[in-house]
């Protein structure tokens, strides 16, 4: 868990984490082509805007939800981290693992505003029902309601 978590840099994990996503993509299509449904609604780390947005009738079709660094903080403060624990350095893996999750977040949200896809930054204090709005308006859903 040490070469995972401690020994590598923020930026050589998420590296390897963009590669890890793009193998894992096709199986993710299949997956979701296999639901046979008018509709699918897909959440995910690894749905990155340049995988997405190749697959996407309309651009309009995709928001990425990108928290703040407090809302990633006190996320991970509520939740244990399974690996991190059995490092030599919880500190410095736990902190590795914020860094290269920032790293991914901004990845994500320079590559959609490239691609002209929404992102919406979320402090994590928001109501669900205020999310859910939020994006049903995004794909035009809201006047089902």
């Amino acid at each position: 868990m040490d070469e995972r978590w401690v020994l590598r840099t923020p930026e050589t994990m998420a590296r390897t984490q963009l590669i890890d996503f793009a193998e894992r993509f096709e199986m993710v299509l299949e997956d979701l082509a296999a639901l046979d449904a008018p509709r699918v609604v897909a959440e995910g780390f690894g749905l990155l805007p340049e995988l997405v947005r190749p697959v996407l009738a309309d651009p309009r079709h995709a928001v990425f939800l990108l928290p703040t660094p407090d809302a990633r903080r006190r996320n991970y403060a509520r939740r244990a981290w399974l690996g991190i624990e059995g490092t030599s350095d919880h500190a410095r893996a736990s902190r590795n693992k914020l860094d290269r999750d920032a790293l991914l977040t901004d990845h994500v949200r320079r590559t959609a505003a490239a691609l002209s896809l929404a992102a919406v930054e979320l402090e994590g204090s928001e109501p669900l029902e205020y999310l859910i709005i939020s994006v049903e308006r995004r794909f035009g859903l809201a006047e089902a309601r």
